[in-house]
């Protein structure tokens, strides 16, 4: 387990964009893995990365807007 699985997740949804967060549920590695796995992956420019902006609620309840990694694999 590890970088090989998020190579073949990613690869297998091509066209499709996760966070780290949706990563770690799909795949069932710690958060910790998944993003040295994905740090690992930029450095080599595998993956593409975006900035999304996410809709939160907040511990009060109010919303609160936050930018988000998100990634897919690249295509060579």
């Amino acid at each position: 387990m590890g970088q090989d699985d998020v190579n073949n997740f990613l690869r297998r949804y091509r066209n499709k964009w996760f966070n780290s967060n949706e990563l770690t549920d799909v795949l069932g590695i710690s958060r910790a893995s998944i993003n040295i796995c994905l740090q690992r992956m930029r450095k080599h420019n595998e993956v593409n990365e975006k900035m999304i902006r996410v809709m939160f609620k907040g511990k009060l309840g109010c919303l609160i807007s936050k930018e988000v990694p998100f990634y897919s694999y690249k295509r060579f």
